[in-house]
């Protein structure tokens, strides 16, 4: 993997800066798996098998040119970077004596921002936003089939779409250094516009699992908590108190049998 980024800044006024900047990268992946057979007359595994072994290559390249804006005052400060990600994936296989093929062109938008405001010498609200687009990978593009394990065959899907995902975290922070004493509120919450899942089919009549990638939209996962610390001095001893409490709740959606199905999760927990 190799990255390079050039930009340019420019003040617009004391507190708001512009910049433009653009970033190249490309990616080199290559996962190649050579299966023998036990050669029967001299006992040495040198008969290649063409059904358990592969060959899977990618090359990924992605240009994003893009715009920040970022405006810093004595209570608060902000910042916005807006962009677009033009990717170019090239993915070859080599599977039982055939090449394979499958190129993808990708236009993504490319965007995150934050906020940060300064209520006083102890307290501060924070907030965090972004996008971002996850690439399927070469085993999970390429239609290979895997057949390490007889009972449980995994192949790729060339018709897979990235990964979309919108993020956003919160926090608020009331703490007196001096005392080590106050308290500490998070939440955050992350929203799968599209996903890459695991899809498998159960043939009752071979007692086979058949498994590729497929994509569904519209879940996600969510947290919060709560933290608070108090630091009481009595003459040469001090006693400290912290207690807290974490939730998380999530929708996640998978394929079984060719069925849609969605589980949704709740957990808490506490530190004392």
């Amino acid at each position: 993997t190799y990255y390079t980024r050039i930009g340019y800044s420019e003040p617009i006024t004391d507190s708001l800066s512009i910049t433009i900047r653009g970033s190249y990268e490309w990616k080199d992946y290559d996962n190649t798996k050579s299966t023998f057979n036990q050669n029967a007359s001299s006992g040495q595994y040198s008969e290649f098998n063409n059904l358990l072994s592969y060959g899977l290559m990618s090359k990924t390249r992605t240009f994003n040119p893009g715009a920040s804006f970022n405006v810093r005052k004595s209570k608060y400060s902000g910042g916005m970077t807006l962009g677009t990600k033009v990717i170019r994936m090239e993915n070859t296989s080599q599977y039982d004596g055939t090449t394979t093929h499958v190129d993808k062109n990708y236009v993504y938008p490319s965007a995150n921002a934050w906020f940060n405001y300064r209520l006083s010498k102890s307290k501060s609200f924070y907030m965090y936003y972004n996008f971002d687009v996850q690439l399927p990978t070469a085993a999970q593009i390429l239609p290979v089939v895997d057949l390490t394990n007889p009972l449980f065959q995994i192949s790729g899907n060339p018709d897979l779409n990235p990964t979309k995902n919108h993020s956003l975290h919160l926090n608020y922070n009331n703490y007196d250094y001096a005392s080590k004493s106050g308290f500490y509120l998070y939440a955050g919450f992350n929203y799968y516009e599209q996903q890459i899942v695991f899809s498998r089919v159960f043939n009752p009549v071979d007692l086979i699992n058949r498994a590729d990638y497929q994509n569904i939209n519209d879940t996600y996962n969510s947290y919060g908590g709560a933290s608070w610390s108090k630091s009481i001095k009595r003459e040469q001893h001090t006693f400290r108190f912290d207690i807290g409490a974490n939730a998380n709740y999530n929708l996640n959606k998978g394929l079984t049998n060719n069925a849609l199905y969605e589980a949704r999760g709740l957990g808490l927990s506490h530190q004392v």
